[in-house]
């Protein structure tokens, strides 16, 4: 995927003052360096891996008509910053990560069928929470991002980071137990219904 990046970038940004070799060779770099993150934090956000490219795509492109780019300290944290506001703007509905990982399953079909409910079920609950504890959650998710990396992203305190991101895993626990605990009771109800309808005959 960087090596696309950086031919379709570099392709698309032909300005007179930066067509020197070794601008462009930096450039190239940083779009190496840094676009498996931009990827992750973007798809976090849309679950789609054509706008989260698309999302990348723009961001190097802001990063590139930025006529200073080679004087700015921290590449890392400008695009992190970028590809997560451009991600919010185009994101079709609040979305997230999930931000823990439910256990793999290969048991067979009906397995897989459990497991992707779960996982969905997850994404729904994180979808219900508050935007501010929504975005730090997905993206301290994403395992390249620190917490003052985090905070930098959304301008806050690191410190408000972590409460920020303790309240929403709280929320998310019980809200996946009262869920679960209504799947539960739902099935039992389901199965005594079938025992007690008549047989037919």
């Amino acid at each position: 995927m960087e090596n696309a990046l950086t031919m379709t970038t570099l392709g698309s940004l032909r300005k007179p003052a930066e067509t020197e070799e070794a601008s462009r060779s930096a450039f190239a770099e940083i779009v190496t360096a840094h676009a498996s993150l931009m990827h992750k934090i973007a798809l976090s956000v849309t679950r789609n891996s054509d706008d989260a490219e698309d999302i990348v795509q723009e961001a190097f492109l802001q990063l590139y008509r930025t006529t200073g780019w080679p004087q700015i300290a921290d590449h890392r944290a400008y695009l992190a910053r970028v590809t997560w506001r451009i991600a919010i703007r185009h994101r079709p509905k609040p979305a997230g990560e999930l931000p823990f990982n439910l256990p793999a399953n290969s048991a067979g079909p009906e397995q897989e069928v459990i497991h992707r409910q779960a996982e969905s079920t997850l994404h729904e609950l994180i979808d219900r929470l508050p935007e501010k504890l929504r975005q730090p959650l997905v993206l301290m998710a994403i395992e390249e991002l620190t917490s003052p990396e985090v905070a930098a992203i959304l301008g806050i305190p690191e410190g408000t980071v972590r409460r920020r991101v303790h309240t929403a895993r709280e929320q998310l626990r019980r809200q996946w137990e009262n869920s679960t605990h209504s799947t539960r009771k739902e099935r039992a109800h389901d199965s005594v219904a079938r025992k007690l309808r008549p047989s037919a005959r």
